[in-house]
């Protein structure tokens, strides 16, 4: 019996070793089964700040990131918290809640984190696994990696802000 427990103990240790390892740093776990690469980049494409980005920044964007799974209920990002990125949901669905109240719902192809990507700044919404959601998300500090490497993608991705913005002043307008 004494062995047993030695083994027991040792494969306790080994599952938690390994637990550890497939935990990422925010608490939320990585997904058992992984998207194709081809499919993370179409998703990165239809984000609009990359749309103008070449085949090579694609593929070094998708490389910089990392999908992430999230169990229903659980708050991915606080209203007014620091962003540390971008997450593109892959499956499930999400909440978009401004002031505590739901706005909207978000589901695959979806996209969030695109300013705090950029700024690092403050969450402009709260956002809720509303099922079990997968995210592909990209961290503030390893897109900024991607970007020293590539020095013509911020003109890119400021010419496309730059669009929306003025789209959004011309609703505004309207």
């Amino acid at each position: 019996m004494g062995g047993y427990r030695r083994v027991g103990g040792f494969c306790a240790s080994l599952y938690r070793m390994m637990a550890a390892m497939i935990r990422s740093g925010d608490g939320s776990e990585m997904p058992r089964r992984k998207q194709s690469n081809d499919h993370m980049i179409d998703l990165i494409k239809a984000v609009p700040i990359f749309s103008a980005c070449t085949p090579q920044e694609l593929k070094q964007i998708a490389a910089s990131g990392k999908e992430v799974e999230f169990e229903a209920g659980r708050v991915i990002c606080d209203e007014g918290k620091t962003g540390v990125g971008l997450h593109i949901v892959t499956t499930g669905e999400v909440k978009v809640l401004v002031g505590g109240r739901t706005r909207r719902r978000l589901g695959p192809g979806a996209f969030f984190g695109e300013i705090a990507l950029l700024d690092g700044g403050p969450r402009t919404a709260s956002i809720v696994a509303a099922t079990p959601v997968n995210t592909f998300a990209i961290t503030t500090w390893n897109f900024r990696s991607v970007l020293k490497s590539h020095p013509s993608m911020p003109l890119k991705m400021l010419e496309e802000v730059c669009r929306r913005l003025r789209e959004n002043e011309r609703s505004l307008s309207n």
